[in-house]
């Protein structure tokens, strides 16, 4: 099947804390993180980037990013992992991070950590032209 939608470009600059962010994902939106029956549409969650104190149970380090889990129950679930954080910059979307990990085990218990696509720029194009990483 061919799409009609554009590729989000990749953002300029690391997402910073209380920019607003949209996450999107087919992982698991139960409260008990079972994924045994995962969604048949695709979730989407406006939430805020955060201070890196609010991953640190996760332990956040250089070039993530930690995102809200608003009323402490919404947030990415088992299967989303590597989904897309997305930033409207003057209203064009770009690609801020994608989801890695949290503290809690089940979605929604803690907020998320995401890797920062702007921080790594050079291994993402390095790796989609297929040139191995530096050892």
């Amino acid at each position: 099947m061919r799409s009609t939608h554009a590729a989000v470009a990749r953002a300029g600059h690391a997402a910073r804390p209380g920019d607003r962010v949209t996450l999107d994902g087919w992982g698991s939106d139960q409260p008990d993180g079972d994924t045994s029956n995962l969604p048949t549409r695709l979730q989407q969650l406006n939430t805020r980037v955060l201070p890196a104190a609010g991953c640190a149970d996760a332990q956040q380090s250089v070039g993530e990013i930690c995102t809200d889990n608003p009323h402490g129950t919404d947030g990415p679930g088992g299967g989303d992992s590597g989904g897309p954080a997305v930033e409207a910059v003057g209203g064009v979307p770009q690609l801020v991070g994608t989801c890695s990990r949290a503290a809690a085990q089940y979605p929604g218990e803690a907020p998320t950590v995401h890797t920062s696509s702007p921080d790594f720029r050079s291994w993402l194009y390095d790796t989609a032209r297929g040139i191995p990483a530096a050892a």
